[in-house]
């Protein structure tokens, strides 16, 4: 558990990267997308607008193509951002990979799934499968969840995940999304600490509530996929980055911000990816 108590001031900033789907080197691109300099151009916006967060979470499908090297320029990219940094893995990642890398770069990016800010408890959930597209939170998952929560009843709590635990209007993406969310909504549903539930893979922003708990999704960091359909799409919509303030009361605010363009070279008439 990491405890940052003793430098917390109000509202703890968090910045949520996402989907950002990175290549091993330069020639690397996903829809006529380059990957990296896209995320570039989203973490210079964010740190533009916003100054340096307290958190960053990186929810996921950081990688494209599986490899070593995609992780290192991942490292090498956020580190322009002067605050630790927190992962979850996605379905195009590789959970052992990934942790040997950040392990090999002296914490550049950290592993602990439970953070500690004041009042403020951010709990990671690893929604993966191996060699699966769609998400599961095993027993063990569930019950750290359970515990962590029933053991911190005086601290609020952010859930964090890759997989999307409801339907977002798009039939072709939902059936991908996690397989087991009611279980999940019986944990959250017992413990009124719990404010928020944030997560990534599907490529667009959403903003919802259920019984009071703050629900949030947000844009890729390269590509989007187009909201309310039934087939596969990409949107027109530039990347972007969600920005998070948790106050000392439990009250959350939260705003997504994008690029001003698209990214060059975009396939919009794509069909699959």
């Amino acid at each position: 558990m990491t405890n940052g108590q003793a430098e917390v001031r109000y509202p703890i900033r968090v910045l949520q990267l996402t989907d950002c789907h990175l290549f091993k080197d330069d020639s690397g691109r996903l829809l006529g997308v380059d990957t990296f300099a896209s995320l570039r151009d989203v973490i210079d916006f964010a740190m533009e607008m916003k100054g340096p967060p307290d958190v960053v979470l990186l929810t996921g499908d950081l990688s494209q193509d599986e490899s070593p090297e995609s992780y290192e320029r991942l490292v090498d990219l956020v580190g322009r951002i002067p605050a630790p940094k927190y992962y979850l893995p996605g379905n195009h990642d590789k959970p052992a990979l990934m942790a040997e890398v950040f392990a090999g770069r002296q914490g550049a990016i950290q592993s602990e799934r439970t953070l500690v800010r004041g009042r403020w408890q951010l709990l990671l959930l690893n929604s993966t499968v191996a060699d699966q597209v769609g998400g599961h939170l095993d027993s063990d998952e569930l019950a750290r969840l359970d515990q962590h929560l029933a053991d911190n009843l005086d601290l609020f709590a952010m859930v964090c995940m890759h997989h999307h635990p409801l339907s977002v209007n798009s039939q072709w993406i939902d059936t991908i999304g996690l397989d087991n969310s009611a279980e999940l909504f019986e944990i959250l549903d017992r413990h009124a600490n719990v404010r928020a539930l944030l997560w990534g893979h599907i490529h667009q922003q959403y903003d919802g509530d259920r019984k009071g708990l703050i629900l949030m999704a947000s844009p890729s960091t390269c590509v989007q996929f187009k909201p309310n359909v039934a087939v596969f799409g990409v949107d027109a919509q530039a990347p972007g980055f969600r920005w998070i303030e948790l106050d000392d009361d439990g009250a959350v605010r939260s705003e997504v911000h994008r690029l001003a363009k698209m990214p060059a070279g975009l396939d919009l008439a794509s069909i699959g990816y």
